[in-house]
């Protein structure tokens, strides 16, 4: 069965949009390298510390994380003209005052049918630093209230939150020393220079 899309997903409070496409597949492993969410209770540690767990394989990777990362790469060399989308998603992004801004649950469908839409090149994408997002209109919402501001806060990330992440990335990547695709160190600095710009 052809695989026509790939989705990511963390929990994350601020920082990642609600959704975004990479700009192409090597792009996409980047963003399952990056891979991270705010520890809850029912994992072990400290509630809301970041744990980055690249493509959510940290438990059942058997060899080198950066190995693993290579051999992503490598396929999509190999299967270019066939190779999936790649997607992020990000449901728990929180407001000011710390309640989440998307209603989750059910609704979630509506991105997903933005992604599938994507994938039947139905409707189109906007660039933005992370990556192509959705515009309000593009996004099914009937039956539901959700106006266009709430929506751009979910998708419009602020440069500082995103340059904090790009730190965090590079110590996460530092771990993984001269086993690291420089192709994913470059896309890590083509993001922080997408930022830089925008400042």
């Amino acid at each position: 069965v052809p695989i026509s899309a790939i989705i990511f997903g963390g929990r994350r409070s601020n920082t990642v949009p609600l959704v975004y496409e990479a700009f192409d597949w090597t792009h996409g492993v980047f963003l399952g390298a990056c891979m991270s969410s705010e520890m809850t209770a029912a994992a072990s540690g400290e509630i809301g510390k970041l744990r980055h767990d690249p493509f959510a394989m940290l438990p059942f990777c058997g060899y080198n994380m950066a190995e693993h990362w290579k051999h992503w790469i490598n396929l999509g060399q190999k299967y270019s003209q066939k190779a999936p989308k790649i997607y992020r998603v990000n449901w728990f992004r929180k407001d000011s005052d710390g309640n989440f801004i998307w209603p989750g649950f059910g609704e979630n469908m509506r991105v997903l049918k933005w992604i599938v839409d994507r994938v039947k090149g139905e409707v189109s994408a906007k660039e933005n630093s992370f990556g192509l997002v959705p515009s309000f209109e593009d996004i099914t919402w009937t039956g539901l209230e959700f106006d266009s501001d709430k929506f751009n806060s979910l998708i419009e990330i602020p440069n500082s939150e995103g340059l904090k992440e790009i730190k965090e990335v590079k110590e996460h990547f530092d771990r993984f020393e001269g086993f690291l695709p420089k192709e994913l160190e470059h896309q890590r600095v083509q993001l922080e220079e997408r930022l830089l710009k925008e400042i």
